[in-house]
Order: structure tokens, then sequence, then C-alpha cells
């Protein structure tokens, strides 16, 4: 049985990931590629959620508490993501503009994440019955 980071649940029944490469991660190239890479600008919300959370996500430049808001794109407009309180939380746009002011408020959301990963695509959402990655920009396939 095989495990992949992308889908940890899933047992992959034939698979052959080879040798592991050895990686000595002081090598300067490898720190100035981690350095230099841009955050993922879209991301998907995948799963049953209570309020259709899920979808497609585009990276803004508004911020609350430090992180950038995320405006929904697909399969339309209604729902967003911002970070509160040390947790990801998604919740209805039409609130965006009075959370933006007031720096989140009271973090009121329909969803949280599990934890506060540094990019909410990162995070655990188990708890909202969701999982995340990072996509390319048409939405579909996910970023390695």
């Amino acid at each position: 049985w095989c495990y992949t980071t992308d889908y940890p649940d899933v047992e992959w029944e034939e698979c052959d990931v080879g040798e592991p490469k050895k990686c000595d991660a002081s090598e300067p190239s490898l720190i100035a590629s981690a350095q230099t890479r841009a955050p993922a600008q879209y991301a998907k919300l995948d799963g049953r959620t209570y309020a259709k959370c899920e979808g497609t996500y585009k990276r803004s430049d508004d911020l609350i508490q430090g992180k950038p808001i995320w405006d929904r794109i697909d399969p339309d407009s209604s729902r967003f993501i911002f970070f509160c309180s040390g947790k990801w939380r998604v919740t209805g746009s039409q609130w965006r503009e009075g959370l933006l002011a007031e720096n989140g408020g009271s973090c009121g959301s329909f969803i949280s994440s599990d934890d506060g990963a540094a990019e909410w695509y990162a995070a655990k959402w188990d708890g909202a019955g969701a999982v995340a990655a990072a996509v390319a920009a048409d939405g579909l396939i996910p970023l390695k």
C-alpha cells in the first residue's frame, strides 16, 4: 500500500515509489527555490460542507489578521475564506466588508479549519467535511 501527501487517507493498491532520493536541505539551490516560490493564487475546497462552502477560491490583496482573504470564484462568489483567531474560516460574502473593517471581528463563520496552517489550503478541514489543495489558475490541476 502507498499513501501520498495529496491524498493521505487514500490507500493506493498498486504503486511503485522507487527508492527514496536523498536530499540535502542546505543545498543553496533548494533554499533559493523555497524562498522565491510564490504562494498559490488559487485553491480549492472539496467535500460536503455546511452552507455549501466548497469551490475554487482566489487570493485577494485584502488582509484580515495579517493573512489574505480568499474570494470564491466557482461555483459563484457567495463565499470567502479568512484567517481569524488561529483558524481559517469560511462565511458569506455579504459579511466580507464588515469583517475586513473589523479585522475579523468575532470570527463568525459557517465552517472553520481544524488548525491554523500558514495557508488555508494546507490546513486540515476534517471537522468541516472537506479537503483543500492549491490548484492551477484553471482551478482543475492540483499544484505539486
